[in-house]
């Protein structure tokens, strides 16, 4: 299996995932057996991941207000915008495809 597959995610949001991670500071190696992660030596100069008040939030069966650091934050709207597309496309109707290709 290809890391694409293993993530479930796509080229697009595999290369945002990786400029991500190098925001962070990681340095990432590719080679004949994958890809290797190296962390940093010293935390970035980004905003902490911090989930306050998670109690609450559990409470009202809504995830936890989590703070990501910027480049966290745009991997993850990548991922969920694939996600969304690929659940669209998996349940619109076919007659409703062709409707709106008709249109084009």
């Amino acid at each position: 299996n290809t890391l694409l597959d293993k993530l479930d995610i796509g080229d697009r949001t595999l290369q945002i995932g990786f400029r991500s991670l190098q925001d962070l500071g990681f340095t990432i190696q590719s080679g004949d057996d994958g890809f290797r992660f190296t962390a940093p030596d010293t935390a970035p100069d980004s905003a902490p991941v911090t989930a306050p008040d998670a109690a609450q939030d559990k409470s009202q069966n809504k995830a936890p207000n989590i703070s990501l650091p910027s480049p966290l934050q745009s991997f993850l709207k990548a991922s969920q915008e694939e996600q969304f597309q690929r659940q669209y496309f998996y349940n619109v109707s076919l007659a409703t495809l062709q409707a709106v290709a008709q249109r084009f």
